[in-house]
């Protein structure tokens, strides 16, 4: 940040004889405004960024955002000291892209200079994202209205959507959270194209590291077992299920204005009936399947859950286990997410599955059963007796106490998903 303070030796010559004046110059405060303005919520859902200053001598930014083709508004503070003040300067300020706030003659009240509130000459560019990490504007001051002096420079982010925002939803929908600008705007910088804009914010999930605004890596499945199902609280705690990766990633879509019906899928097995009941579970890659106890032919490997089975933060534990967890389809920020669901949540855009948890797109809804899945499974209470195994490795078969046990197949043609799709 560049220090924000000027001092001038003027010679004022009068018919008499002439006088040296220091003037020290310091730009103390920007303010943006705009009709067209949004209002971005905190991250962590507490309210609204402030918009009473978004620039202060001390460093302090607040970002703000705009649709493109709309116009910032900006406002200055500067204070001078001097042993005699003017009765008025001219300031004027130079943005970026031929943004340019024009000269105004200033009075001063106290020591204070305040260029009032001035739409810049130029428009942000029609259908066009930016990001701009730093709005930088650099602000002059000017006794003549001819020779100018330089007072400082104000930097802080600004956005700027495609088009403008689609309207926020209900209580856990779409919100204009700090984040979800910072992931629309940052990749798509100089996007024109609605199709371009969607290939560039898809890109962001890619690479499985996407980022708070604040350069926290949020997570799919940190805690294995998360709470976090809304997209307010993935942004919160940097951390959610399928449900709020599907949702970041359609919500980044809705800040530039595009939205479509059918946009939001569930998935879940599809209760196909075997000789051991039916399967209402799913296992994502990888998991090894080992020796089978063939306890039901249909599906013959069983896990037996550990009493802590979910407590655990990081890794499925079992009492018993003849299939396991392993490295398999990457996650965000996560080399080994949860894997053995009953649900999976997913986003739908122009024909096409995304699936923002581990940054997989598919072409084709079967791709989904072929691409990511090592195989089928369900959950029942058993014991002992009713598996043929001694799990405690006591030597007999106890009828009690009752347990948990994920029947499992590995033949990926015994079940297939249902789907449910809504608009989000």
């Amino acid at each position: 940040m560049k220090l924000l303070y000027t001092t001038i030796g003027l010679a004022l010559f009068s018919t008499l004889n002439a006088q040296n004046f220091d003037y020290a110059v310091s730009l103390q405060e920007v303010v943006f405004s705009g009709d067209d303005m949004y209002e971005i919520r905190q991250d962590d859902n507490t309210g609204f960024i402030d918009t009473d200053f978004h620039w202060k001598a001390d460093g302090t930014v607040n970002p703000t955002a705009f649709p493109s083709g709309t116009t910032i508004s900006a406002a200055a503070t500067i204070q001078f000291e001097c042993e005699q003040m003017p009765a008025s300067i001219y300031i004027r300020g130079t943005g970026p892209d031929d943004m340019t706030f024009p000269s105004l003659a200033v009075a001063p009240v106290g020591d204070i200079f305040t260029y009032p509130e001035t739409p810049a000459t130029a428009p942000f560019e029609p259908e066009t994202i930016r990001f701009y990490e730093h709005f930088s504007i650099n602000w002059e001051f000017s006794f003549d209205n001819v020779k100018w002096y330089t007072i400082g420079e104000s930097m802080s982010p600004v956005y700027v959507t495609l088009q403008e925002a689609k309207p926020e939803g209900g209580f856990s929908g779409f919100k204009y959270y700090l984040t979800v600008f910072d992931v629309a705007c940052r990749n798509a910088d100089g996007v024109t194209t609605t199709d371009e804009m969607i290939n560039k914010v898809w890109e962001e999930f890619t690479d499985h590291t996407v980022y708070r605004a604040d350069g926290v890596p949020m997570g799919y499945y940190k805690e294995l077992f998360s709470p976090n199902v809304t997209l307010g609280t993935l942004i919160k705690y940097a951390d959610g299920e399928c449900y709020t990766w599907a949702q970041l990633f359609l919500a980044a879509l809705k800040m530039h204005g595009f939205s479509q019906p059918n946009n939001y899928m569930n998935i879940t097995a599809d209760y196909s009936s075997t000789g051991c009941g039916s399967i209402s579970r799913f296992l994502v890659k990888d998991w090894t399947f080992g020796t089978p106890s063939y306890d039901c032919f249909d599906m013959p490997y069983v896990n037996v859950y550990n009493p802590d089975y979910y407590d655990a933060d990081t890794a499925y534990i079992y009492d018993y286990a003849e299939v396991t967890d392993e490295i398999g389809v990457m996650g965000q920020t996560a080399p080994n997410p949860a894997s053995s669901f009953s649900n999976h949540q997913i986003a739908i855009v122009n024909g096409k599955y995304y699936d923002a948890s581990y940054g997989v797109l598919f072409n084709t809804f079967s791709e989904i059963k072929y691409g990511a899945l090592s195989g089928w499974s369900r959950s029942e209470t058993s014991d002992e007796v009713g598996i043929g195994i001694d799990v405690n490795g006591d030597g007999d078969l106890d009828a009690s106490p009752d347990f948990t046990i994920l029947r499992a197949t590995d033949d990926i043609e015994a079940a297939d998903f249902d789907q449910s799709i809504e608009t989000w």
